[in-house]
């Protein structure tokens, strides 16, 4: 016998007899809504969770007044009990959490895009396991130009890397990989890759193996078919060096 449900305008078809009732519900710990001013949007880029189950979560929300957006970051016991929040509001314009990882400690790394006096920057934020900020480094790219990261990774090796996308000096987009110490937020290097194409290049993801090496994947306009993009996989050691 076949049992036919409709959610949200798809239809189910589901098999009693392929699928055992165990497997079939689904049951909700809790839900958590974070509203900012009035009307006015927030937006969550990120999630991370802990060995205890702790979440972590960073976006963008807006101040108590105007319309340019701050970093807001929180962290959520596995109950759903929220343990804190902070805001980082870079002064100059809009600002919002684009990624997050965690330590083993709990300490909490973000990396946002910040506007600066003139373009946009790399932030990349410390928060100890209260929530108390440690460092901040801000990083313009190698074209002083916009820097938008897109994802944050650490490795057993302690180093913090850093990906994203940024505009050299012909003002099309590359693929710039900062390298840090997490203990301070110094810079120890930083690699810009420019596709064969010489045009725009854009991250979609990072990863880290059990080695430490990194990786990072992303697109690059083709030399083959004008207009059309490639995949790009760039690998880093465990130091950073490019593989």
């Amino acid at each position: 016998m076949k049992n036919v449900v409709i959610v949200s305008g798809v239809l189910l078809v589901i098999s009693s007899v392929m699928f055992s009732p165990a497997y079939a519900q689904v049951t909700q710990n809790w839900v958590k809504s974070i509203s900012g001013v009035g009307w006015k949007d927030d937006r969550l880029r990120a999630c991370a969770v802990d060995a205890a189950g702790n979440v972590y979560v960073t976006g963008a929300t807006p101040p108590l007044s105007g319309n340019i957006e701050d970093v807001m970051t929180l962290k959520y016991n596995s109950s759903g009990v929220e343990q804190w929040r902070v805001r980082y509001d870079g002064s100059y314009g809009s600002d919002y959490g684009e990624a997050l990882t965690v330590d083993a400690s709990g300490n909490v790394y973000v990396a946002a895009y910040s506007r600066g006096p003139s373009n946009g920057d790399y932030v990349i934020i410390k928060y100890n396991a209260s929530g108390t900020q440690q460092w901040l480094t801000r990083y313009d790219g190698p074209g002083a130009n916009v820097d938008d990261p897109k994802a944050i990774r650490l490795n057993s090796a302690g180093y913090l890397c850093v990906t994203g996308t940024t505009y050299s000096t012909t003002s099309l987009n590359d693929i710039t990989t900062v390298f840090l110490d997490p203990s301070d937020g110094t810079v120890i290097l930083q690699d810009t890759y420019n596709g064969a194409g010489n045009s725009d290049d854009a991250v979609a993801a990072m990863a880290v193996d059990g080695s430490g090496n990194f990786f990072v994947v992303g697109t690059a306009k083709s030399t083959v078919f004008l207009g059309s993009e490639d995949i790009v996989t760039i690998k880093y050691d465990a130091t950073g060096n490019w593989q």
